[in-house]
């Protein structure tokens, strides 16, 4: 009688062996969330209050000199979901430099002169911490060329991460990943296009580090902002208060635009030829290279 046994066994192993390499050869991303279920998992982990304000510390590295290094004091304040306003001071508040954000409006005073439009790619940091709802956060990530609909599983500092944007490992392009425990953002990466200045891309790394949690609300500690692989600023957080009391006139743009419009108008009228006006604007231009 011939034991048939032995050759069922060896069949059975053969076929879970073909079951288990077409299992690996499965790509990871079919497994993962949609990009716009994690969007609304990332929003419900940050909550968002009424208000919040955070002081700061902004830390400059560049790589030419006079400006190799600069550390600036900054006041934020956040009013969700759609609201914000930057202070930023250098030395003194004789000069500073003053972001707001007002749903789709954006207004920017650098030194008494108010300009209106798109902020410095560099600001694109804010975005992630404001936005606290999936609508909103969707269409900024779109703004940003972010393809929502694309999401995979990668790693991140040698932990797992989900990947919103890309099809992991692929860096070409902009993206957002998040813890795949906490769904925390960890990184922004933004890839800016060519422009007529630069025939190559430039590629924005935004990392969100030390995340801790005020009063159900989270919020890093540390965030560090790279332009093609090098340092260019870090943001050391030294406060962060919920809820706290803003003034509405702090974060209302009109009453803003009018407080430095007048201090331009008496600039202004001023002779051109004055050495007023020649240091005023010599401190205009230098503060602006902080921030290019």
């Amino acid at each position: 009688m011939i034991n048939i046994r032995p050759k069922i066994t060896c069949f059975v192993l053969a076929c879970l062996a073909v079951i288990v390499a077409a299992g690996v050869c499965i790509p990871v991303s079919g497994y993962v969330l949609q990009g716009a279920h994690l969007l609304h998992l990332m929003t419900q982990k940050l909550k968002a209050s009424k208000t919040l304000h955070v002081s700061q510390y902004l830390i400059q590295h560049d790589t030419e000199p006079p400006l190799a290094f600069a550390k600036l004091s900054e006041q934020l304040y956040f009013e969700f979901p759609d609201r914000f306003r930057a202070d930023s001071f250098i030395d003194t508040d004789a000069l500073k430099r003053t972001l707001m954000v007002s749903g789709s409006r954006m207004l920017t005073v650098l030194d008494g002169y108010a300009s209106d439009g798109p902020g410095q790619s560099l600001d694109l940091y804010k975005d992630i911490l404001l936005f606290r709802s999936r609508v909103l956060l969707h269409k900024q990530l779109l703004q940003k060329g972010i393809d929502v609909s694309i999401s995979s599983m990668g790693r991140y500092n040698d932990q797992p991460v989900f990947v919103i944007g890309a099809v992991y490992p692929d860096e070409s392009v902009s993206q957002l990943l998040l813890q795949k425990d906490s769904f925390l953002p960890v990184r922004l990466m933004v890839v800016e296009t060519p422009s007529e200045f630069s025939v190559t891309a430039n590629h924005l790394d935004i990392r969100y580090e030390e995340w801790m949690e005020f009063d159900k609300i989270w919020y890093p500690l540390r965030v560090e902002i790279y332009r093609n692989g090098q340092l260019i600023r870090e943001i050391m957080v030294r406060n962060v208060s919920v809820d706290a009391f803003i003034s509405p006139d702090v974060l209302d743009i009109e009453t803003v635009r009018q407080q430095f419009t007048a201090t331009k108008h008496r600039l202004d009228i001023m002779d051109e030829s004055d050495e007023g006006v020649t240091d005023v604007q010599k401190s205009i231009d230098d503060f602006t290279k902080k921030f290019e």
